[in-house]
């Protein structure tokens, strides 16, 4: 995941300051549904938005833009929130979690959705408050990452149009899980695609490539992780936030985000392994271009000894001097005599297996059964 701009008050501020991107109005979406209703409505400011509380159906108040200090305060004072929980909310990012008030609930989410093909996770704070009859979203920028809540809530045989406010919350909650599952497959398909390409051919972008993928793991668990405790909380609370009809969804929705841990658990493993495996695969590289550079220069050692023998200084009288340099034909039968040397050398290295060839291994004999083989 790319590096992300912390929004956070100055140390010091008053608890519940709001630090927001949003520069100017900011809209939001009503959408307000019953059994028999649906309304779409985007309301040009967030004051706009008190004329739909209060009725008898569910309201969805989804902020459009990346929401400004303004549109949060009049949100807030409109729901009746904790000025701790808006601060939230706008001051971006938050890790995962699940706080219960008087009057309501406040999630917060880590959005994760695939990019082009290439680019790092899109990733994004979401924060959902829901209370008797509303529901509140809020995100970082716009995105359509909601969009199939609103299709499933304009069809009127949806089973979101005939439950309270609560089965919103979680259905806006299980599309963020699901959204994790795509993620979560792609990276296993880079790690095959990595595996391959480490036992073929190891180089520098392809170590970069894994350290990358390994950033977003960790990121990726930092985010499901404390996901898992609030919706672990969600479905242990007894006190009556979530209709009985509804804690068995919280449950599968519990259980997704069991799967996805699980998978990210063995990616990171399979991530580290796959690291080891790249250092052992140049490791052998490079004893194999030591090992070709060594049998050449071993080669060359007897050769380099004889023809040093052979070109040290002698005046013709001295009675040391190398008779073979009188011979007709010690020219060539030196050069035959190091070409055997050489020839004997490779021929040794072959039988030991140390140029590529086959041999037993050095001081294990071959069992019986493999004595009496055919092969």
């Amino acid at each position: 995941m790319p590096h992300r701009r912390v929004r956070r008050p100055r140390p010091g501020a008053v608890p519940g300051a709001i630090v927001a991107a949003g520069t100017g109005r900011t809209r939001v979406q009503v959408v307000s549904y019953g059994p028999d209703s649906f309304h779409d409505v985007t309301a040009a400011s967030a004051d706009d938005c008190a004329s739909f509380l209060g009725g008898h159906g569910v309201v969805w108040l989804d902020v459009l833009d990346a929401p400004d200090a303004g549109t949060l305060e009049t949100l807030g004072r409109l729901l009746h929130l904790h000025p701790l929980a808006v601060a939230d909310a706008a001051n971006v990012p938050q890790r995962p979690k699940h706080e219960a008030y008087d009057g309501f609930d406040f999630l917060v989410l880590r959005l994760v959705r695939l990019g082009p093909p290439g680019t790092p996770l899109d990733s994004e704070q979401l924060s959902i408050f829901w209370g008797a009859g509303w529901v509140l979203t809020i995100g970082e920028h716009p995105s359509d990452a909601l969009n199939p809540i609103r299709e499933r809530l304009r069809t009127g045989s949806s089973e979101l149009r005939a439950r309270g406010a609560d089965f919103l919350a979680y259905a806006l909650l299980d599309v963020v899980v699901d959204n994790y599952f795509p993620v979560v497959e792609s990276i296993g398909d880079r790690l095959e695609e990595l595996e391959t390409r480490v036992l073929g051919r190891p180089d520098r972008e392809l170590l970069v490539s894994i350290h990358r993928l390994r950033r977003e793991l960790a990121s990726l668990r930092r985010a499901v992780w404390p996901l898992r405790e609030a919706l672990s909380q969600l479905v242990r609370d007894g006190s009556g936030r979530f209709s009985p009809a509804t804690v068995p969804f919280l449950r599968d929705c519990y259980d997704h985000a069991v799967q996805i841990i699980d998978l990210l658990e063995t990616y990171r493993d399979h991530s580290a392994s796959l690291l080891e495996l790249h250092l052992s695969a140049v490791d052998l590289r490079t004893n194999e271009v030591m090992k070709v550079l060594t049998l050449i220069a071993t080669v060359f050692l007897p050769l380099t000894f004889i023809t040093g023998l052979y070109g040290m200084n002698f005046t013709p009288s001295s009675p040391w001097n190398l008779p073979e340099l009188r011979l007709r034909y010690g020219y060539p039968l030196v050069l035959l005599v190091m070409a055997a040397i050489a020839g004997a050398m490779m021929l040794f290295f072959r039988r030991k297996g140390w140029l590529g060839g086959r041999s037993d291994p050095v001081g294990i004999e071959p069992s019986p059964d493999e004595k009496d083989s055919p092969d």
